[in-house]
């Protein structure tokens, strides 16, 4: 396992003045994307939920390392996840993000109260999105 130099993933965090979950919403961007990729969905969210963006390792401003294996990443976000004190979040991952976000729940199951996994196909306009509850 190649660790990152400084442990610590480059994230943008929405913290808005009138809460409706005490569950942050954590997006995980695709491969060759960064934090901003799901801007769309962030500003969306902001208003209601605290709303963190992360560039994960070897994108966006994050630390670069040799390898890239789901399980890192993974525990990369946890790390920062720790660092930024959440206690339970939203995960919400596209394409390769989704897959980091599944990884987190076998990581951390309880700190994930849902997974949301964006998948766009070839064809399709239309962005599908799974919901998968974990109990607590």
């Amino acid at each position: 396992m190649t660790m990152l130099l400084n442990n610590w993933l480059n994230y943008r965090i929405h913290q808005p003045e009138n809460l409706i979950s005490s569950a942050a919403i954590v997006l995980i961007h695709g491969l060759f994307g960064d934090r901003q990729n799901l801007g769309l969905l962030a500003r969306n969210l902001q208003d209601y939920f605290t709303v963190i963006q992360l560039d994960i390792r070897n994108h966006g401003n994050s630390p670069w390392a040799e390898t890239m294996l789901y399980f890192e990443m993974a525990t990369d976000v946890l790390k920062r996840l720790t660092h930024l004190k959440q206690t339970s979040v939203i995960a919400i991952g596209h394409s390769m993000g989704g897959k980091i976000a599944m990884a987190m729940t076998a990581i951390a199951p309880k700190l994930i109260e849902k997974l949301w996994l964006l998948i766009l196909r070839q064809s399709l306009i239309k962005l599908m999105a799974m919901r998968i509850y974990f109990p607590l």
